[in-house]
């Protein structure tokens, strides 16, 4: 099994891992069925969207964020306010990984392992196309076009 996936928040380093017990309480309270994930190695369903991530990523730490926090409701609130852009990608690639050391065949995992490389790949380009798409826009915008920035 690989090194534990870990976030680090506020100072503190927390182990993301997937047990069969994670994945019966992440169906009951957030809704997404991990067991058919892990049987298709197959991360799109949840990966399209940030807030399930958030969500499943707190229901496999609720128990040692509890234990640094206190009580849960202050632990959901410090888990919430510590996601920045750079956070989110720690909690998306942590939560990646022990998806897929949760994987129980060899085969599938390394398939998932290589589409899941493909997709962030994929995902890179699409962003940095966005962003040169973007820029180039902004180079034939004139200040007068803007009427906030002409003044």
């Amino acid at each position: 099994m690989n090194d534990l996936p870990t976030i680090n928040l506020d100072g503190r380093t927390y182990g993301v891992r997937v047990t069969y017990a994670d994945v019966l309480r992440v169906r009951e309270q957030v809704g997404v069925d991990l067991f058919a994930i892990a049987e298709r190695g197959d991360f799109g369903v949840i990966n399209s969207s940030i807030e399930k991530v958030v969500n499943v990523v707190f229901c496999l730490l609720h128990r040692q964020l509890k234990d640094n926090y206190g009580d849960l409701k202050t632990a959901k609130e410090a888990f919430e306010n510590a996601l920045d852009g750079e956070t989110l990608e720690q909690v998306v690639n942590a939560w990646q990984e022990a998806m897929i050391n949760f994987i129980p065949c060899l085969a599938v995992r390394e398939a998932a392992r290589l589409q899941l490389q493909k997709m962030t790949q994929a995902q890179a380009l699409a962003t940095i196309q966005m962003i040169i798409d973007t820029l180039s826009l902004g180079a034939n915008v004139k200040l007068s076009d803007t009427p906030e920035l002409s003044e």
